[in-house]
């Protein structure tokens, strides 16, 4: 498996639906290859922020006033 090849496969690694001697090729190359290492692990740590992000969206609650706010302002400008 080549760096190409890794970037084709990541998702599904990363979701563990890689079939296993496909993913064993894969754990094999992150072994040797510092750069996919370090490209995986940025991938990961995104994905994570990203999740992070949605958590906190969801808890998130917007003040009544704002949206009255927006609103008004929408109105005024039509």
């Amino acid at each position: 498996m080549n760096c190409r090849d890794l970037s084709e496969f990541l998702q599904d690694y990363l979701a563990g639906e890689l079939p296993q001697p496909v993913a064993s090729e894969f754990a094999g190359h992150l072994d040797g290859c510092d750069n996919c290492t370090v490209f995986v692990e940025q991938y990961r740590m995104t994905i994570a922020a990203g999740r992070t992000l949605l958590i906190e969206d969801e808890r998130c609650e917007v003040p009544e006033d704002l949206i009255n706010a927006i609103v008004a302002s929408l109105k005024a400008t039509r």
